[in-house]
């Protein structure tokens, strides 16, 4: 959702919402841990990776992004 979030949104807007409550998730700890100087790119990246790792363990449960 995160990912889709921020291709489809604003991301300062979306960094603004998650910086606050980043330490309540891992790997939106890891995504965003640069805080503020945290860049669209990497974070997306960042993201894919999670999303493609899910997916290897789930065997494919998960809805394509």
């Amino acid at each position: 959702l995160i990912y889709k979030l921020i291709e489809t949104q604003n991301f300062a807007t979306i960094l603004a919402k998650v910086l606050p409550v980043r330490d309540c998730d891992i790997a939106l700890k890891i995504c965003f841990g640069s805080g503020e100087q945290a860049d669209k790119q990497t974070v997306l990246k960042n993201l894919e990776y999670y999303i493609q790792d899910l997916q290897q363990e789930t065997s494919g449960i998960l809805a394509d992004f």
